[in-house]
């Protein structure tokens, strides 16, 4: 699917919380193995609030008991790097050196050190690097100051690549000179007496795809069912189940409505089952994307909606906050920007103390419904809606709904279902999953 970038015409007046556009952003990163290493593993870069970044990587079938340098390797200046083909040994010695890599991934971007400097400079701090255990599993999780990164690291994560190093040639179990010599790329560094083994890459990965960095927990009071007379049989949107609990219906996703002459029939819930999940690693990123920049506009001209966003953070108990009235929607901090890499969330109500919520008709969008977001860079991202279904509050897709995707794609939830007067909650809720157009 090809994301559309659009100008926005209307002044961007209202801008979001002052949370930063990637606060809170995960990618997430398959690690599949160079040089017949043998090794493989997964890596996650979660973007936190003031421009810290986590990563966290595991990774098994290494060299065990032994030192694995590791890095991000890209670009945050749009080069096309990426892990290397089996044509990238040049010499045809049947091994990728590090320097017959480079081309492809790139140079070191942040070196993944256990402590201390990650500038390129540690890229061989052979003392600050993490070791496999016993098993051969090497187990990483840093938190770097933003300030100890490189700038538009935070924004770029989709064009970074985790690689390890360190494999054993001659399989008994160590780094030694006997087989391939001495690392030439340490050579180059000054450095002496380093195998060849310990530089040559084990594994490679690119991004895979990205989730929500951070997921609600409890409610999210945005509906109360005071205006159940006046929207349609789809039950006005009371009480919402994010992570499996009640919550307010609050949370939107950007996808476009459809206006009906008469009020369509409701989607039937999902199977007891629980929805199926998305693979925890996808296998490509795909579709186009937009570098992240906060939204500030949601207009669906097809329900005469054009209103402003605002940002929405969570409360300190974990649940997500909700805007302060039923006209305004929300966009959830914790999550990718509406066009950037991964699910985007927004947030609305459906009615509250007395009013008519703007996502009060939520039942009339179909597939092929498009939503345009504009955002704060002055683009607007497109959405298709590509999903809709009614879940009950005790099986709420989470996995689904904030788990990662491959591409940039959006969640529209709100409740539906019968109302219960006595808990005050609607029994469902309706997910509306919408993707890049």
């Amino acid at each position: 699917m090809r994301m559309r970038w659009v100008l926005a015409v209307a002044a961007m007046a209202l801008a979001v919380a002052p949370s930063p556009a990637y606060a809170d952003e995960s990618v997430h990163v398959r690690l599949l193995e160079l040089n017949s290493s043998g090794a493989s593993g997964t890596a996650v870069l979660t973007a936190l609030p003031g421009g810290d970044l986590r990563i966290r990587v595991t990774a098994s079938g290494l060299v065990p008991g032994v030192v694995h340098v590791q890095h991000l390797h890209g670009s945050v200046d749009g080069m096309n790097f990426h892990c290397p083909p089996p044509s990238a040994d040049r010499d045809a010695d049947g091994w990728i050196s590090t320097e017959e890599g480079l081309p492809s991934y790139g140079a070191i971007f942040v070196a993944l050190t256990t402590w201390g400097d990650v500038s390129r400079a540690s890229g061989l701090a052979m003392d600050r690097m993490p070791v496999a255990d016993a098993s051969g599993t090497v187990r990483f999780d840093r938190t770097i100051a933003a300030a100890d990164l490189p700038p538009g690291t935070v924004e770029h994560l989709k064009d970074l690549h985790v690689v390890q190093h360190g494999v054993d040639a001659n399989g008994n179990g160590k780094y030694d000179l006997g087989t391939l010599g001495e690392s030439t790329l340490a050579k180059s560094a000054g450095l002496s007496g380093i195998p060849q083994e310990a530089t040559h890459p084990a594994t490679c990965g690119m991004i895979a795809g990205a989730a929500a960095g951070s997921v609600p927990v409890g409610g999210v009071a945005t509906g109360d069912g005071s205006s159940l007379a006046s929207v349609s049989p789809w039950p006005t949107f009371g009480a919402l189940a994010l992570v499996g609990v009640p919550v307010a219906c609050l949370v939107a996703v950007a996808v476009a409505l459809r206006p009906a002459a008469e009020p369509p029939s409701p989607p039937a819930p999902a199977s007891a089952g629980a929805p199926a999940a998305p693979p925890a690693t996808p296998a490509l990123t795909r579709g186009g994307l937009l570098p992240a920049s906060p939204p500030t506009r949601l207009t669906i001209s097809a329900l005469n909606i054009d209103v402003p966003l605002t940002g929405l953070g969570l409360r300190p108990g974990g649940a997500m906050e909700v805007p302060d009235d039923a006209r305004t929607v929300g966009w959830f901090t914790g999550a990718p920007t509406p066009g950037s890499l991964g699910p985007a969330i927004l947030a609305g109500h459906v009615d509250f103390k007395g009013t008519a919520g703007t996502f009060a008709r939520l039942s009339a969008l179909r597939p092929g419904d498009e939503v345009r977001v504009s955002r704060r860079d002055g683009t607007a991202a497109v959405f298709a809606v590509t999903e809709v279904g009614r879940y009950p509050k005790d099986r709420f897709p989470t996995e689904k709904v904030y788990g990662p995707i491959d591409h940039a794609g959006l969640r529209l939830i709100t409740c539906g279902g019968d109302f219960d007067r006595r808990t005050g909650h609607y029994e469902d809720n309706v997910v509306v999953f919408g993707a890049a157009a």
